[in-house]
C-alpha cells in the first residue's frame, strides 16, 4: 500500500514539475519572440528609411517605437539630412503653398533634438 502512494505521489511530482518546465519554456520563447520582432522592425526601418511610406507616416509619431530607439538608430543622419534639407523643404512649402510639406521629417527631427536635450541634462 505505501508503495502505491508512494508511487502515486512520485507520479503527481513529476507531472508537476513537467508543468512547471512546459510553463517556464513557454514565458521565454515568448520573449525570444518579441526580440525577433524587435529585430525585424529594425531591420524593415533600415531598409524602408528612404521610402516614401516611411517619410510620409513616421512610427515615431504613432507610438510604434520609441524615441529612444529612433535616437540610437538614426539621430545623427536625421538631423544632417534635416539641417542640410531645411532650406529646401521650407522653399519648396512657399513654392508650392503646401505648408505640411516635410512636416514628419521635421517633426522626427524636433523629436530627436528633444531627446537630446533630456540625455544631456
Amino acid at each position: 500500500m505505501d508503495d502505491i502512494l508512494l508511487l502515486q505521489t512520485l507520479s503527481i511530482v513529476v507531472a508537476s514539475a513537467g508543468i512547471l518546465i512546459a510553463a517556464i519554456y513557454y514565458v521565454l520563447e515568448i520573449k525570444q519572440q518579441t526580440k525577433i520582432r524587435q529585430m525585424d522592425l529594425v531591420m524593415r526601418l533600415f531598409s524602408t528609411f528612404n521610402s516614401n511610406e516611411f517619410q510620409e507616416e513616421y512610427l515615431l509619431n504613432r507610438k510604434i517605437v520609441s524615441t529612444d530607439l529612433v535616437q540610437q538608430l538614426f539621430s545623427q543622419l536625421i538631423q544632417i539630412m534635416w539641417e542640410k534639407s531645411k532650406p529646401i523643404q521650407e522653399g519648396l512649402r512657399k513654392k508650392y503653398n503646401q505648408p505640411k510639406w516635410g512636416e514628419w521629417f521635421e517633426y522626427l527631427y524636433n523629436e530627436m533634438k528633444k531627446s537630446e536635450q533630456k540625455l544631456k541634462t
